[in-house]
């Protein structure tokens, strides 16, 4: 079935063993059949929040911004959409807008196991600001 949900969660299993190449391919199967989904379906916001975070996780700045974008513009309160920014920033190296998507968003409910848990967010630990922001986080 078109469903992009097992192979994103496939690609973080990967990328959580370190199997880089693996996990990339997953990641490029669930955007895949995230885009021919939101074909028939384009107010989808969790498979729009799964394809921005398929993107930032292959390194696709662009895409995964323009969607994320897309949602805050109908929700500006979407904490999902937030996150996949964050992630994006922090893959993209640029850690200071990634702690200021993860406040906003935790400032909105976004909690501390997803933030903690998520291994593309794993070089902020340690940084004062990400810290500030764990410790306000639920």
């Amino acid at each position: 079935p078109l469903n992009p949900t097992y192979p994103g969660n496939l690609g973080d299993a990967c990328r959580m063993l370190g199997e880089k190449t693996e996990a990339d391919s997953a990641y490029r199967e669930a955007a895949r059949l995230a885009v021919a989904v939101l074909a028939n379906a384009p107010d989808d916001i969790p498979l729009r929040v799964q394809l921005a975070l398929a993107s930032a996780r292959l390194g696709d700045a662009d895409s995964a911004r323009l969607e994320a974008q897309r949602i805050l513009r109908s929700d500006p309160h979407n904490v999902d959409a937030l996150f996949a920014l964050a992630v994006n920033s922090a893959v993209q190296g640029d850690d200071d807008a990634a702690t200021d998507d993860l406040e906003r968003a935790v400032h909105l409910g976004l909690g501390k196991a997803q933030i903690v848990n998520d291994p593309d967010l794993a070089r902020l630990k340690g940084q004062p600001r990400f810290e500030r922001v764990l410790k306000i986080a639920s």
